[in-house]
């Protein structure tokens, strides 16, 4: 990825206290007082909420920890920050599709691995991982008693553009347009 060439923003936005504008599709370049220009880049995580046990058994967050957890995606919305946000239902209610050279095998829930399962995600856009990283830490704990939050970062056009012909990388261009992601 070419971070100078790449900013997928949309509106205002505050970071560490300072307000900028978001441009989208297109680098937002800022001059400062010396006359240097700066380019924000931007970059899209995914934080992964795992499954515990009682996740998986369906038991619902107490009041407490919504409250808690919609303070927290308020400060992620208002920092600009949050892009999308969704807990899952538990894994006995979905299915997996196996995927060999000769056959397409569908396999119903529930799995048995819980600390492979994902019980929630957001999807984030910063600045960095370790950016992604400070807000993580600032989130209440997802679970009651000890539970785990992985970060992975998606990847950019610009990630894959490589492994792409040029009409595979244009038709997603075109299907990404569409759905408004570009």
């Amino acid at each position: 990825m070419n971070p100078s060439l790449t900013l997928r923003c949309k509106e205002q936005r505050t970071f560490f206290g300072v307000s900028r504008k978001k441009r989208f599709g297109a680098p937002f370049t800022q001059d400062d007082s010396f006359g240097w220009k700066y380019v924000e880049v931007w970059m899209k995580f995914m934080v992964i909420v795992k499954a515990t046990k009682e996740s998986e058994a369906g038991v619902l967050p107490s009041n407490e920890l919504m409250e808690a957890m919609g303070k927290f995606n308020e400060e992620l919305i208002k920092a600009g920050v949050l892009l999308a946000a969704e807990g899952l239902q538990p894994s006995s209610k979905g299915a997996r599709l196996k995927f060999s050279p000769k056959a397409k095998t569908v396999v119903d829930g529930p799995f048995a691995e819980t600390k492979e399962l994902v019980a929630g995600f957001w999807l984030w856009q910063v600045s960095s991982k370790e950016e992604a990283i400070e807000w993580a830490k600032r989130c209440p704990p997802p679970h009651e008693g000890e539970c785990e939050i992985e970060i992975r970062q998606v990847f950019e056009m610009e990630d894959l553009s490589s492994a792409m012909s040029e009409r595979v990388r244009r038709k997603e261009e075109a299907l990404r347009a569409q759905i408004g992601q570009k």
